[in-house]
Order: structure tokens, then sequence, then C-alpha cells
């Protein structure tokens, strides 16, 4: 990990490898919240509770922009810990596994 000096902003070392990993990580909490089944109880509490968060739980256009900044941040000032590499790292392996899944399912391997 990059060492950020006193004088530098941190957005300026963000390295493209943990630039990539922050925005699989964002597309994959995104979709576990709005869309994968195991959240489907979380969604229909908050969607018999509030218009606002009940809209914001099920667009992922919309949450994507509330939970960035927190990976961001997470990766700018606290990248070098490991409580931070381990779930976004996990996150963004999840994405490439979904999405190559994805991939399989359409082009039909089995």
């Amino acid at each position: 990990m990059v060492r950020v000096p006193d004088d530098c902003r941190p957005v300026a070392v963000m390295s493209v490898l943990w630039l990539t990993l922050g925005a699989l990580a964002c597309y994959r909490l995104t979709r576990l919240i709005t869309a994968d089944q195991i959240t489907l109880p979380l969604r229909t509490w908050v969607l018999d509770r509030s218009t606002w968060f009940g809209y914001l739980v099920t667009c992922d256009w919309c949450l994507s922009i509330w939970v960035a900044p927190w990976i961001t941040a997470g990766i700018m000032f606290h990248g070098e810990h490991l409580f931070v590499q381990a779930p976004i790292v996990t996150l963004s392996v999840s994405a490439v596994t979904g999405l190559l899944s994805m991939i399989e399912n359409r082009l039909d391997f089995n």
C-alpha cells in the first residue's frame, strides 16, 4: 500500500488497483442490499416503514451514491489496515464471481 505523505492529498495517490477494487466492492454491496434474496427481509422491513428509504434500498443507482463515499474514505484514509482491506477485497472477489457466473449462464457452458 502506498503511504500518503503529510503534505499530499489522499486522492492523488489512490492506485488503479484500489480504485478498481473499490468500484467492485461498491457494486457488490449495492447489489447485496438492493437485489439479493438474502437481504429481502431487510428490504421488506424498510419498505413497510419508509417511502424514501424503501426507494433507496431498491434502486442500485440511488444507493450506490451513498455506499461509494464510505468505501472510498475507507481506502483513502485507512487503506493500509486489514479491517478495511479484507471486506473490500472480499466484496470485490464476490462481485467478479457473480459477473463471471452471469457470463457463464449466458454462454451456457453446462
